[in-house]
């Protein structure tokens, strides 16, 4: 389902390698790291359901396009009413974590993907794919047994804290002022189906469904997990491919490892505006702020 298990074990392994000082606040549960690490994708379930009504906002491609601003500017808010201990900032500190490492991996993925299979490349299939490799081989769990539901039960509620941070950030980022209902919403239906991911036997229904509407947005087909292995997205034998005209050869685990150090330099770069007293010089050149703004 849009590489939410991928976002998830991404966003979790790049937290392992923030000091305990920092992470010691955070809760144990893994819903909400699954929860946050999908903000930024968990629109487009607003409008799946509907053959014939369009998101006119699509948030997920406003997101996608342009987070480092929008980053920036939560986190503007966020430090000046931070308190260690609050729930509010926990929730925030790890929503701002959800957003730099899910559109960091997704910089490195999604070209690597494109050069991998060309113009064969299904991006949704793909991420099934991978969602279903990594959760086989992080935990031994088979997605199609066990829904995502099931696995993180509570991580479909659209947070007040949440709501808090964005309201001015996505005016001023995005020009969108309902971000309340719309995101509510959104994660309501992303709920319904993670209850029906590992649901094999309505795939038929699924794909009947795409074809009558003959559909050009997602495809509900894609949002049931199958056993689908598919060795060449892993690149094990190194073999080379193309990104933005250069000749690359590096398997998805080098790959993944690249994006991780990325997000990981960004999270220390945003720990430091936050926690260390005119620690800002970092902050300001891993989110290419201009040196006139005022943090």
């Amino acid at each position: 389902m849009k590489g939410s298990i991928l976002n998830y074990y991404f966003m979790k392994d790049c937290i392992k390698e923030i000091p305990n000082v920092v992470k010691d606040i955070f809760p144990k549960e893994n819903s909400i790291y699954f929860n946050l690490s999908n903000f930024s994708s968990v629109s487009i379930y607003s409008f799946i359901y509907n053959p014939f009504k369009k998101d006119k906002y699509e948030m997920d491609k406003l997101i996608r396009n342009n987070y480092l601003d929008f980053i920036v500017e939560s986190a503007i808010l966020l430090k000046s009413s931070m308190e260690e201990n609050d729930s509010y900032f926990t929730e925030c500190l790890l929503f701002l974590y959800g957003l730099i490492t899910t559109n960091t991996l997704r910089d490195y993925l999604y070209p690597y993907l494109k050069g991998i299979k060309k113009d064969s490349l299904n991006l949704d299939y793909a991420l099934n794919v991978l969602d279903y490799y990594y959760a086989k081989k992080k935990d031994k769990i088979d997605l199609t047994k066990e829904s995502i539901y099931h696995l993180f039960p509570t991580a479909y509620t659209y947070y007040d804290s949440i709501e808090q941070l964005i309201r001015n950030p996505m005016i001023k980022c995005y020009r969108f002022m309902g971000t309340n209902s719309y995101f509510k919403k959104s994660y309501k239906r992303f709920s319904k189906f993670a209850k029906r991911s590992n649901k094999t036997n309505r795939l038929w229904d699924y794909k009947f469904y795409d074809k009558l509407f003959n559909r050009k947005k997602e495809k509900k087909e894609y949002l049931i997990y199958t056993k689908n292995e598919d060795s060449s997205l892993l690149n094990l034998k190194k073999e080379s491919y193309i990104v933005n005209g250069i000749e690359k050869n590096e398997s998805l685990d080098q790959l993944l490892k690249m994006a991780k150090d990325k997000a990981i330099k960004r999270i220390e770069a945003l720990n430091k505006y936050l926690f260390i007293p005119k620690g800002e010089q970092e902050f300001r050149e891993e989110f290419h702020i201009d040196k006139l703004k005022k943090l």
